[in-house]
């Protein structure tokens, strides 16, 4: 009984194995080669990696330009505060004593 499942497994192996092999075809000749060899226009990566660093400069200097600019009614509003507290501060300690 063994033998009998142990062949008929090892017939259904062999069988799909061969199917798989049967799949695989050749598909005719590969195409020639064809290869333009015109010189086109060249992209100078050079100049363009010099211009983008010009231009980020001239961004961070934006930036920081920007950024001086919305800080600098905050800090006003801070100043405002401090002394407004000073001056609070001031009265109660006077109301206190």
């Amino acid at each position: 009984m063994r033998i009998f499942i142990i062949s008929s497994l090892l017939l259904m192996a062999l069988s799909i194995s061969e199917s798989h092999a049967q799949e695989s075809k050749f598909c005719g000749t590969p195409a020639p080669a064809a290869l333009d060899t015109k010189a086109e226009a060249h992209c100078d990566i050079y100049q363009r990696q010099l211009a983008y660093r010009e231009k980020a400069l001239k961004m961070d200097t934006l930036m920081k330009e920007r950024q001086e600019n919305f800080a600098a009614p905050r800090r006003e509003a801070i100043k405002r505060y401090e002394a407004d507290m000073e001056a609070l501060n001031a009265t109660r300690s006077s109301d206190n004593f």
